[in-house]
């Protein structure tokens, strides 16, 4: 879907389903301020709230990938870099906003252009990337697909590895100690 009013922030929304689907309308909202039905503002510096809905398109659709815009004039009244910005979907659930992969793919006109991958519809905002060490209490990093949730689990089968090895090698000198009376 294209053409999408330059003032909401959304230049473009391409939608990989897993299954048929038919009669699909995707509606993208731009909100003035924080939307009222979210409980906590985004901290930093927001260049829009937005909400994305979907109509006749099943929860589970393979991906949704976004093409954000956002206006060079606002970047440099705020003093920011074209690389300092990333989308963020609130959580219901911990009711925090979450930075998701963002990357900025060109320059076009009086528009920086991003690309997010998306996996479910909701409340966004568009605003200034989180500093690595300025995560408070209302946002936190979300990786996009998958969340971080796979990194734990790698963190664990690293920690199974090294377990394993040291046992294979303690019994290893066991065993030869053994061979050698």
């Amino acid at each position: 879907m294209k053409n999408f009013n330059a003032e909401i922030g959304v230049k473009e929304i391409k939608i990989e389903v897993d299954n048929p689907a038919q009669s699909v309308s995707i509606t993208v909202t731009k909100e003035d301020g924080k939307p009222a039905a979210v409980a906590v503002e985004k901290s930093g510096k927001v260049y829009k709230y937005i909400q994305i809905e979907a109509t006749n398109l099943p929860d589970n659709f393979g991906k949704a990938t976004i093409t954000l815009q956002v206006g060079k004039s606002w970047l440099s009244s705020n003093g920011l870099d074209a690389n300092e910005i990333a989308l963020f979907r609130f959580d219901e659930n911990s009711k925090k906003w979450n930075e998701l992969a963002t990357t900025h793919t060109e320059s076009e006109g009086d528009n920086e252009l991003y690309e997010v991958e998306l996996t479910s519809f909701s409340y966004f905002a568009i605003s200034e990337s989180l500093a690595e060490d300025g995560v408070d209490g209302t946002t936190g990093k979300d990786v996009g697909i998958g969340g971080e949730k796979g990194s734990v689990w790698w963190k664990v089968l690293i920690l199974v590895l090294v377990v394993l090895i040291i046992y294979v090698v303690m019994n290893k000198k066991k065993y030869s100690n053994l061979l050698k009376q």
